[in-house]
């Protein structure tokens, strides 16, 4: 009878130390996991402090759902951007420029456009982009796209995605949740911005290729999807050590001129015109099959396809689709889970970047 107390308590013992375990296990993972999402997103350079470097900072354009979304970032980027030692030129300037040009959107830039910027505004490199996502509600979200472009050549300097809900930095017990817009907007112009340098990333010259990425079509219901993921894979091509790409301002260019009317495609036809005009490797068409928002207890989805076509040939290289919900990440409780579409496009995106590195051109 003794004996078999002892053992009870043994046993007992021994779940009260397993429970313990289990608990600092996870309590470890809650750290590890958030030391993660308080470091800000850098992958690749850090920014550069730039000391009397004058740029230009075009109007961001507005693909989120919230008309006032502009009035609340742009301030941000302009007050960072001067913080780090740039000398951002004057609004009022911009906007004489901008009417004396007649440009409509600021989301992209032409060659000759950016040329003119720096002959007449004196800028080295203009920063543009777009909100993809901005909800104020009690769950703010906040999606940014940027990239800096050269105006001597029109090429892209450097270009980046960050994007953040106010859960992504609750920890324990519900604490670290961000409730307000603008503190929000502030985390994620800040994360956006970490990378942020004027000179160009090195690459060798002999494995690169360079790429144009048409608009993509969008058949999911969130408008504007298309154009997100279209600039995520931009963003996601520039990082790679394989991909030099062509800034979208020349790519609307040729697709106006060229009189291409559907996206996600492209007539064989125009394949090796558009190639020798971009001075192109290979162009990059697709759809967004896929793009929602989590509501409730229900995960965000994206799901795309893409095919890459080589300009020499007129072939297609490679082909690929890839869909993920937010809660496919999850390690325990909801440690992994992602919550806006935006960082699950990026996700998703960078998944397919990764297999078209490893492609087999035909060239040479």
């Amino acid at each position: 009878m003794e004996q078999r107390a002892k053992s009870k308590g043994l046993r007992v013992e021994n779940q009260e130390l397993r429970g313990k375990v289990l608990f600092t296990l996870c309590c470890l993972l809650l750290a590890v996991f958030v030391l993660c999402q308080c470091v800000p997103y850098s992958r690749g350079r850090k920014a550069q402090q730039s000391p009397g470097v004058k740029i230009v900072l075009f109007p961001f354009e507005n693909i989120s759902e919230e008309r006032n979304a502009l009035m609340q970032v742009m301030p941000i980027l302009r007050e960072r951007l001067e913080g780090m030692g740039f000398e951002v030129v004057d609004q009022a300037a911009l906007n004489r420029f901008l009417l004396k040009e007649r440009i409509r959107s600021t989301a992209y830039v032409m060659r000759e456009t950016a040329h003119k910027v720096g002959e007449e505004l004196g800028a080295k490199a203009i920063l543009l982009g777009s909100i993809s996502t901005f909800s104020s509600e009690r769950e703010p979200q906040v999606g940014l796209l940027a990239r800096l472009v050269d105006t001597s050549s029109g090429s892209v300097l450097w270009a980046n995605h960050a994007s953040a809900t106010g859960d992504d930095f609750t920890t324990f017990l519900g604490l670290g949740t961000i409730r307000s817009v603008g503190r929000l907007t502030s985390v994620t112009v800040d994360k956006l911005l970490a990378t942020l340098t004027i000179a160009p990333p090195y690459r060798e010259p002999e494995s690169i290729y360079k790429i144009a990425v048409m608009p993509f079509q969008n058949r999911s219901p969130r408008i504007y999807a298309g154009m997100i993921v279209t600039y995520i894979f931009m963003v996601e091509l520039f990082k790679s050590q394989n991909f030099e790409i062509v800034e979208y301002g020349e790519v609307r260019r040729l697709v106006v001129e060229s009189r291409i009317r559907h996206k996600g495609e492209l007539d064989y036809g125009n394949i090796q015109a558009l190639g020798e005009a971009l001075g192109v490797d290979g162009i990059l068409v697709g759809a967004v099959e896929q793009y929602t928002e989590g509501t409730g207890t229900s995960p965000p989805e994206v799901a795309i396809h893409a095919r890459l076509l080589e300009t020499n040939n007129n072939c297609v290289v490679w082909s690929g689709q890839h869909s993920l919900n937010g809660d496919d990440h999850i390690i325990i409780f909801e440690l992994g889970k992602i919550r806006s579409a935006d960082k699950l496009a990026r996700e998703v995106i960078s998944r397919l970047v990764g297999k078209m590195e490893r492609v087999k051109w035909h060239r040479g």
